[in-house]
């Protein structure tokens, strides 16, 4: 009897501590299930203007849950169109995390003291464009002429567009507009006296589609690919990049692989937006997008006929695989030299 007494005390007592280790365990899980749920994403800010650069980020920022890896997010920032020194003055003051702009532009302002700038990688070769009145057929015609740089005087397509006049003895007068209705009202007047535009997409199919719609008395038409014109060989000049705003990010463990994540996404939603099977997807959702982000309301016809022309030239190449070629093209076309190769981004070498 004692011995059976005993062993019940056993069993109570094993029971107990039973019971108080399942207690202990279920109060540790719920903390651990607790702590899971407060970790939160690690969202990163991506800057950028309104035009042909952003169009694979709106895709990555809209499907980002497809394209990212669980944890890292992106949010988009809107930088002002038509004003390269705003966006100077927003990555000088660190303002994102990530920027999407002019290539050369990112290269001058790094040389110029934005030191910890560096450039992931080019994904825009091809996008901008002069367009001349229906009738115009020699570069000759241009000189002295009123021309248009949209969205201003001093961004890409004005400078790539006097680089290509130049060189066929040809110079115009450029003043500057952005895209809008007062830029659409000049254009459909019966006294408009604009000769030739100097533009990028998406405004050159805003433009193309516009004119048709409102049967404009002045109509326009594609007349040279200023990356071919400057580039004839390939036909491809490095226009839009992905930038770093702060190196610093790479030199955190946890920030390197974030970079790497963003960039593959990135990737991804360029080859997304390239795939004609996604051309429906896109056209339903992009232009909200669009709208949400820029504030721009733009017909989703608009998005179709821009990708399908062809006039977006959209891959990405790492800067280690286009550092030779765009620094040639810089000095050989723009007289610009980059003292610093540390601009193009290397992983591990931050």
């Amino acid at each position: 009897m004692r011995l059976k007494k005993h062993g019940l005390l056993m069993r109570g007592g094993m029971t107990l501590g039973l019971l108080v280790l399942l207690m202990v365990g279920v109060f540790l899980a719920g903390c651990t299930q607790e702590t899971e749920e407060v970790v939160a994403d690690r969202t990163y800010t991506m800057l950028t203007p309104p035009d042909p650069n952003s169009i694979p980020l709106l895709l990555l920022e809209l499907y980002q849950e497809e394209m990212l890896e669980e944890g890292v997010r992106i949010e988009v920032k809107v930088a002002p169109a038509g004003d390269p020194a705003a966006m100077s003055a927003m990555i000088s003051a660190k303002e994102a995390d990530f920027a999407l702009f002019n290539a050369l532009g990112g290269a001058r302002q790094f040389q110029n003291g934005a030191e910890d700038l560096r450039m992931l990688g080019v994904h825009i070769w091809k996008g901008v464009y002069l367009l001349a009145r229906e009738g115009s057929d020699s570069w000759a015609d241009f000189d002295g002429v009123q021309g248009l740089a949209v969205p201003g005087v001093g961004t890409t397509p004005h400078i790539m567009a006097q680089k290509a006049l130049v060189k066929y003895g040809a110079e115009p007068q450029f003043a500057g507009m952005g895209p809008g209705l007062a830029l659409w009202t000049a254009l459909g007047s019966e006294d408009n006296e604009i000769e030739i535009i100097a533009a990028a997409e998406p405004a050159v199919t805003m433009l193309l589609m516009r004119q048709q719609s409102e049967d404009w008395p002045v109509k326009y038409r594609v007349y040279s690919d200023l990356a071919r014109e400057l580039s004839p060989d390939t036909g491809e000049v490095p226009l839009g990049a992905l930038f770093l705003i702060d190196r610093g990010l790479a030199q955190d463990e946890v920030g390197a692989g974030d970079i790497e994540v963003i960039v593959k996404g990135f990737e991804e939603a360029i080859g997304f937006m390239n795939d004609p099977a996604n051309i429906d997807r896109i056209k339903a959702d992009l232009p909200g997008q669009w709208q949400r982000i820029f504030s721009q309301e733009l017909p989703p016809q608009m998005f179709v006929n821009l990708i399908q022309s062809g006039r977006i030239g959209a891959e990405f190449r790492q800067a280690g695989e286009i550092k030779e070629s765009a620094m040639k093209f810089w000095l050989e076309e723009f007289n610009f030299e980059l003292s610093d190769q540390t601009f193009f981004f290397e992983a591990g070498k931050q």
